[in-house]
């Protein structure tokens, strides 16, 4: 019996990816995507191409979607379709399509949640127009995983699975929203850039995630603790000013924010940027945030 339920639970899931790849085979040309062809991609089709996600973000996110159309005097999905989804499909997305043929965005990963809740809330479904950036159709596995991760290096991968392979980095990802984890403190990141102005989804190299993971290593979430904020109070709350008072030292500094608004403003210098930003790291964390350029 129990092989009996195993058999069955795969094949609904092999049948599961099996329409979901038909359904993207439905929005793509027969033909290879060219670079920066734009598709228009139903919301539910989009995958991941990250592993973690700061859900507060999107709860922040979805609260100030709701406050503007309550400020406008209007109903929250009245809201979403003739506001909200017009100025979303007008917003290309990054992204690359898989050997699967699955369309996978490489950015905006906190807009994709946020208004699929707001699907979820109101029925509206969203269109979105994906820019491509790399079609893998007619690549193998190996080659996709590679070029992804070693050559254009897109996805993000947590710090204990970058030992693994590209295929095995791939095979890590999420296949959709719902298996994305959770980390309060990427939440915190982003609200820190953006009271400083920094739009982050035009930073370049993951350098937020940069950012989250050296201000983990050099005991952000201690930091908390001393303070007596307990691990389970910043999941709940990561964006309580009492918490953001606390780690915005330890995220940026005046020099830092400097930096990045020039990496945002001019992707083509960001690489070169990024590199000084990275400098300014063991400064930062020892408490020397104004330590000057070399």
């Amino acid at each position: 019996m129990t092989a009996v339920r195993g058999f069955t639970l795969a094949l609904l899931a092999f049948w599961g990816l099996a329409v979901t790849a038909a359904r993207a085979e439905q929005t793509l040309p027969g033909r290879p995507a060219k670079s920066g062809e734009i598709l228009s991609v139903p919301l539910a089709e989009l995958h991941p191409t990250q592993m973690e996600i700061g859900r507060a973000a999107v709860r922040l996110m979805l609260a100030s979607w709701q406050k503007e159309a309550a400020d406008r005097g209007i109903s929250f999905p009245d809201y979403a379709r003739t506001v909200l989804k017009p100025k979303m499909e007008a917003k290309p997305l990054p992204g690359i399509i898989s050997p699967e043929g699955l369309v996978h965005n490489t950015d905006g990963h906190h807009r994709v949640e946020s208004l699929l809740e707001v699907t979820r809330l109101t029925g509206v479904e969203f269109q979105l127009p994906v820019e491509v950036q790399r079609d893998y159709r007619g690549h193998s596995q190996k080659a996709y995983a590679r070029h992804l991760v070693k050559v254009i290096g897109k996805g993000y991968f947590t710090p204990e699975t970058r030992r693994l392979s590209p295929v095995e980095q791939v095979a890590q990802l999420p296949h959709d929203y719902h298996q994305i984890v959770d980390n309060p403190l990427r939440s915190a990141v982003g609200t820190v850039l953006y009271r400083k102005g920094i739009d982050s989804g035009h930073m370049k190299d993951f350098i937020e995630f940069d950012i989250l993971e050296k201000a983990k290593k050099a005991g952000a979430l201690k930091a908390l603790g001393r303070a007596g904020i307990s691990p389970q109070e910043f999941a709940a709350d990561p964006l309580s000013e009492r918490s953001l008072k606390i780690l915005e030292p330890r995220l940026t500094s005046p020099l830092m924010v400097q930096l990045m608004r020039q990496s945002a403003r001019n992707p083509k210098s960001a690489a070169a940027v990024n590199e000084q930003i990275k400098g300014l790291y063991p400064h930062l964390l020892a408490g020397r945030p104004h330590a000057p350029r070399h």
